[in-house]
């Protein structure tokens, strides 16, 4: 066993991999730490219902930015590359100059839209009529959310310490701003304006950092680069925008699901236990940013064998690194739901232990997402995504009407196994296409 975890991290391009998303993930574990403790506080400030509230407050915004922003990060890395391949300096900064272009513009639509929509929206998720201007003073969070340009060149630049750093920042301003409005019995008021204004912070952070690079590393004058043909990355960029929108029903509408399934003291529990789970996921979100670029290269010089190699690879360290993990999260569970939560939530200790076991079984498998991105399959990856968050979001809805907050762990299985399947079912049968890319 040793020998066998000596040469697979002994690998030269799995280290490479491991290097660079380990500095992610050390950032994000970080906060991840250090915003459960906030989470902690927030939630024995405004209790279960006054937090359920907040978390309602925040999804609602989240959802119309994931449904209106591109990820422009993902465009400027794919054609950037290229560019700074060929020392095409004027391409590249024209790519950024595009990349900003669609983050401002789908951050005012986004904003309008949520501002349009929130007195309709707000009784239907339980925001009280004395709580809708704070959810209309929450959209701002959407207007200044012009940070996927930044986090693409930061990404292409190999600055991923400062990615670390702004997450840690975020995470460490916030959790001061929570323990003080505890300590002085701030109210909702308080504790909604310290996440905007965080969350502002935290955008602000990645934006200048991404300007003072590009000017360190002698790109002063990226915004009077040629943009060239945008008819490539413009369709790119609809397409991973497509991903990310029909991606929406797992990452966010499962509060809202739940919220009107069961009840808001339900969301606030399963606010806190899929904060618990995404311990595992600071692990495998950091692989994925840093998979996609060298995916990327192999397939595209027709080298499918190397990257079927550092697939494999990527698949099996990371079941040698999140056994052991899950297996410390399920221990400590227990004990900090019965030191820091309370009986709400300890009461449903056997719903989080079913979830993060079923999490360590599919989420070694995590690398297949960004391999099917990177072999070209974009169409192929938004109609999984489409079909597979419909069936999510109507069978979330019925299990938990029969079976409660089981309902959620029932709707994460099904989940996964058809993501995996049909990508797997797909490589297979089209496994001579895609070679030959």
């Amino acid at each position: 066993m040793i020998g066998f975890l000596k040469g697979l991290f002994g690998d030269r391009s799995l280290r490479s991999v491991m290097r660079y998303s380990g500095t992610i993930l050390g950032g994000n574990v970080a906060a991840a730490v250090l915003n459960l403790i906030t989470l902690t506080l927030a939630a024995r400030l405004l209790g279960a219902a006054g937090f359920g509230s907040l978390v309602l407050i925040q999804t609602y915004c989240q959802v119309v930015d994931m449904l209106a922003n591109f990820q422009s990060w993902e465009t400027v890395v794919k054609f950037g590359a290229v560019a700074q391949r060929e020392r095409d300096w004027p391409r590249f900064g024209g790519l950024v100059r595009f990349g900003f272009f669609l983050d401002l513009s789908s951050a005012i639509v986004a904003t309008l839209a949520a501002l349009a929509a929130s007195g309709l929206v707000a009784p239907l998720i339980g925001i009280g009529a004395d709580q809708v201007w704070l959810l209309r003073l929450y959209t701002l969070v959407i207007l200044f959310n012009l940070t996927g340009t930044p986090v693409g060149v930061l990404r292409l630049l190999n600055r991923f310490g400062l990615l670390a750093l702004e997450h840690v920042l975020l995470a460490v301003v916030r959790l001061v701003a929570v323990a003080a409005a505890l300590f002085l019995d701030a109210g909702f008021v308080a504790v909604v304006l310290i996440f905007l204004g965080s969350r502002i912070f935290s955008f602000v952070f990645l934006f200048t950092a991404a300007v003072v690079v590009m000017h360190r590393q002698g790109r002063p004058g990226w915004w009077r680069g040629s943009t060239g043909r945008i008819g490539e990355p413009l369709r790119f960029a609809v397409w991973s925008n497509l991903k990310t929108t029909t991606a929406v029903p797992v990452k966010y509408f499962d509060m809202i699901i739940v919220g009107a399934a069961l009840s808001v003291e339900a969301v606030a529990v399963y606010k806190i236990f899929k904060e618990f789970a995404r311990v595992l996921n600071q692990v495998t979100d950091p692989l994925f940013q840093v998979l996609f670029p060298e995916f990327s290269r192999t397939v595209g010089v027709n080298d499918s064998r190397e990257a079927l190699g550092l697939l494999k690879k990527s698949i099996q360290a990371l079941y040698a690194v999140m056994v052991p993990l899950g297996i410390a999260l399920m221990a400590a569970a227990p004990v900090v739901l019965n030191l820091f939560f309370g009986r709400p939530y300890v009461d449903h200790l056997d719903v989080l232990l079913l979830f993060i076991g079923f999490k360590i079984v599919f989420i070694g498998l995590s690398p297949l997402n960004p391999f099917f991105f990177a072999v070209g399959y974009a169409k192929y990856n938004t109609l999984i995504a489409l079909v597979k968050n419909v069936l999510y979001a109507l069978a979330l809805y019925a299990a938990c009407l029969h079976f409660g907050l089981y309902g959620v762990v029932a709707a994460y299985v099904l989940e996964v196994v058809f993501n995996f399947g049909v990508k797997t079912v797909i490589l297979r049968r089209r496994r001579q296409e895609w070679r030959a890319a």
